[in-house]
C-alpha cells in the first residue's frame, strides 16, 4: 500500500478553517473571516496566526497577491480524516484499525455494504503495489 505523509493534528478551529478553503478555494484571511460563523468572532490577525499554524502543519501554502496573502489547502479532506482517524485508532482502539471499524458496522455508522466496498477497494491498491 502506498504511504502517505502522516500531518498532525487539527484543532476544531483549524478544522473549520480547513472547511472553508476545502469549499470555497483559494482564499485571503479577510475571505476567510467573513464565512465564518458569527459564533467565531475573530479578528484578521488571529485568522492569520490559524493560517500560519496550518501551514506549518503542512495543510495549507500561501502565495503573494499584491499585499494578501492568499491560502490554499496541500491535502484533500480524506487526508485530514486519516489523521483524525490515526490518531483515535492509536488512543481508543489501542492501534487496531479493525477493532475501528467493526465498532463503526456495530453501531451503524458504516454499513457492511459500504465495508465490503473498502475491502474491494484495498485489494485494487494491493495488487497496484505489488505490480509497481
Amino acid at each position: 500500500m502506498r504511504k502517505r505523509k502522516n500531518h498532525p493534528e487539527l484543532s476544531d478551529l483549524e478544522t473549520v478553517i480547513m472547511e472553508i478553503l476545502w469549499t470555497h478555494g483559494d482564499s485571503s484571511a479577510e475571505e476567510v473571516r467573513r464565512r465564518l460563523s458569527r459564533r467565531h468572532d475573530l479578528t484578521d490577525s488571529s485568522i492569520r496566526t490559524i493560517l500560519r499554524r496550518l501551514e506549518t502543519k503542512g495543510y495549507v501554502a500561501h502565495e503573494r497577491e499584491g499585499k494578501r496573502f492568499i491560502y490554499r489547502p496541500l491535502i484533500e479532506r480524506r487526508g485530514a480524516a486519516a489523521a483524525a482517524a490515526k490518531k483515535i485508532i492509536d488512543t481508543i482502539c489501542g492501534g487496531s484499525a479493525e477493532g475501528l471499524l467493526i465498532g463503526m458496522v456495530e453501531n451503524e455508522m458504516i454499513s457492511a455494504d459500504e465495508l465490503e466496498a473498502i475491502r474491494r477497494r484495498l485489494e485494487v491498491e494491493a495488487e497496484e503495489d505489488w505490480i509497481d
